[in-house]
């Protein structure tokens, strides 16, 4: 039986590196609101740790959607639990620490040097090493810099007409800065700012994009990566995560193959698959996704795959994804999203309004139609996590429809 924890700061505290590190107040509230939403990717007979007792009583009113056995324990009481393994979103020493002063067993846990081990791999600029490794293939395109200075940035930003600037560890949205014209002083100052916290930035480009994707693995005790599925998501103006389609492996990628051929995009996925051999190698179990994109190639204007975006070493939200698409009734497409809003009191209206005009329609236990909130509401919850099933003909999420409401960065 494996204990399971949402911890979606995880890249931030991999950014600080402490085990005394404290989330702002975004991410304790991400943290706090969906603290059920394991429950939706956890294996059966396994145990979510939640905040509170009423989150453990509202997994028992879903018992009929979730694995078999599935329970919650509140934090106070996890040490009571005769666990096998531990499963957070991601590893940090900050989660290793507060696992391990809820009475987890540190022999459940990695250590500090498996840690340290993790957190180099997930950095943003052993993504740009395999990115450049990729370059020689001709349905890849995509430039990244690693930049160790001021000047640097300073550089890059002004030989560019737009840019993004990247820490190498950050949460969704939160490490990104764009800068479109004039190297402003608010840019330089943040780029100052990381570079004393983290020691480099990567910056790119910014590129006419046309979908963001990943591909989702995990590595098993065999130490090979196996591919697991695609990821079609959706990103905000700031490129924070909105929300997945929940699609067939199959529809994502003939949306993928109108930009770039199927050929292509499988010879693609082999050697990403290859350049993973290099985390199992260094010890990495568990699952990882790389977040790619299609883009258009500066050279030739033709659309081909940016492969190496970043690499999350940890649980992500396309991998949630591929698991709630099993929900969804045959001929039925979907899409998985978080939503937030300002005030309380606007989500609780939220919710009111899905209930009465957008309520969960079942077909022989798969939904049909509406929205499911796959999470608690409480009377202080500004996020909740939601499955829409959207009933098209062809399976394709429609062109035009939303991705969720955008999410702070956490």
């Amino acid at each position: 039986m494996d204990l399971y924890l949402f911890n979606p700061d995880s890249d931030l505290a991999l950014g600080n590196n402490s085990e005394y590190y404290r989330p702002p107040a975004n991410a304790c509230r991400l943290t706090h609101d969906l603290a059920l939403l394991p429950a939706w990717y956890a294996e059966p007979g396994s145990t979510v740790l939640v905040p509170r007792e009423a989150d453990a009583r509202h997994l028992d009113r879903l018992s009929h959607l979730l694995p078999q056995g599935l329970q919650a324990v509140t934090y106070l009481h996890a040490a009571h639990c005769q666990a096998d393994g531990v499963q957070p979103w991601g590893w940090n020493k900050a989660v290793r620490r507060r696992l391990a002063d809820m009475g987890i067993r540190p022999t459940l846990m990695p250590d500090d040097a498996r840690l340290d081990t993790y957190r180099r791999l997930s950095a943003r600029p052993v993504a740009a090493e395999w990115l450049r490794k990729l370059q020689d293939d001709p349905a890849c395109t995509g430039e990244c810099a690693v930049l160790h200075t001021p000047a640097q940035c300073q550089a890059y930003a002004e030989a560019r007409r737009a840019v993004v600037f990247k820490a190498p560890w950050s949460g969704s949205g939160k490490g990104l800065r764009w800068c479109k014209g004039d190297y402003l002083p608010s840019i330089a100052g943040w780029c100052a700012r990381v570079l004393q916290a983290q020691g480099c930035i990567v910056a790119s480009p910014v590129y006419d994009k046309a979908e963001d994707f990943a591909l989702e693995f995990h590595i098993g005790s065999d130490c090979v990566p196996r591919f697991a599925g695609y990821s079609l998501f959706t990103t905000n103006e700031r490129g924070g995560y909105t929300g997945n389609w929940l699609l067939p492996d199959d529809d994502i990628e003939a949306r993928l193959a109108r930009y770039v051929g199927p050929d292509s995009l499988r010879r693609v996925r082999h050697r990403v698959a290859l350049c993973l051999e290099h985390y199992a190698r260094h010890g990495y179990r568990g699952w990882l996704g790389v977040d790619m994109m299609v883009c258009r190639d500066a050279a030739s204007s033709a659309y081909k795959l940016y492969p190496f975006v970043e690499v999350n070493l940890r649980m992500n939200m396309g991998l949630v994804a591929s698991r709630l698409r099993q929900m969804l009734a045959p001929g039925v497409a979907g899409r998985f999203f978080i939503d937030y809003c300002p005030t309380t009191a606007q989500l609780a209206d939220r919710c009111r309004q899905d209930d009465l005009y957008q309520p969960p329609q079942w077909l022989d236990g798969h939904l049909l139609t509406g929205r499911l909130t796959l999470t608690r509401v409480a009377p202080d919850s500004h996020y909740r996590a939601c499955v829409e099933a959207i009933l098209t003909a062809d399976r394709k999420p429609p062109e035009t429809a939303a991705a969720g409401t955008p999410v702070p960065p956490t």
